[in-house]
């Protein structure tokens, strides 16, 4: 679990304890779904597809938001085609350019539960899920703007966490991380933070 402090120090605002400071940064996520026609299945029959895995997308974007909270530079796309058979469909996995397994089969569970009985087999359709969060593109800018030292070090309690702040030091911030947090995830954590507060 990671966390974050913020403590400001110029204006009206002093340094404070770290219990009194403790703020969440925010992030946007979104999927979109596409869906063309496959072997069997007419642009008619096209609306009919689309209409049954669409109501799918809700619970992918569930999987989204569990992931990127914890992965926040996670984004991409799934292709998937989806196949319809006697008595039902499944989902095969096209391509993936996420590189992140939970996401890749918590989406692929959530399409492959649609009611794929409802259309009469054969047919199938390409199914091309894009996952997009505003952490995943300041992610890439920074990495983009070139690589920027971060310092993690190890708390009394085995934890883990860096330090970071504006030039001029009227902010500055903690983002800590639980004994069992990748440290790769605190570091994609600081520089979010570090864009975030170099942005307002």
């Amino acid at each position: 679990m990671l966390g974050l402090t913020l403590m400001m120090t110029s204006g009206a605002l002093h340094a404070q304890r770290a219990d009194d400071t403790s703020s969440r940064l925010t992030t946007h996520s979104e999927v979109t779904l596409s869906v063309e026609n496959g072997p069997g299945t007419s642009r008619e029959e096209l609306g009919a597809f689309s209409a049954l895995v669409g109501r799918q997308l809700s619970a992918v974007r569930e999987c989204y938001e569990r992931v990127s909270a914890e992965r926040p530079h996670v984004d991409g796309t799934l292709r998937l085609r989806a196949i319809l058979e006697a008595g039902g469909g499944r989902v095969v996995l096209a391509r993936d350019d996420l590189g992140d397994a939970e996401l890749r089969r918590c989406a692929v569970a959530a399409v492959a539960a649609a009611p794929y009985g409802e259309l009469r087999p054969p047919g199938s359709a390409y199914v091309t899920l894009t996952f997009t969060n505003s952490a995943a593109a300041e992610a890439q800018r920074l990495r983009e703007r070139g690589p920027t030292a971060v310092a993690v070090t190890r708390t009394d309690d085995g934890g883990l966490e860096t330090r970071g702040g504006t030039p001029a030091g009227e902010v500055q911030f903690v983002v800590t991380a639980g004994a069992g947090a990748p440290e790769a995830q605190l570091r994609g954590r600081h520089a979010t933070v570090r864009t975030h507060r170099a942005r307002h």
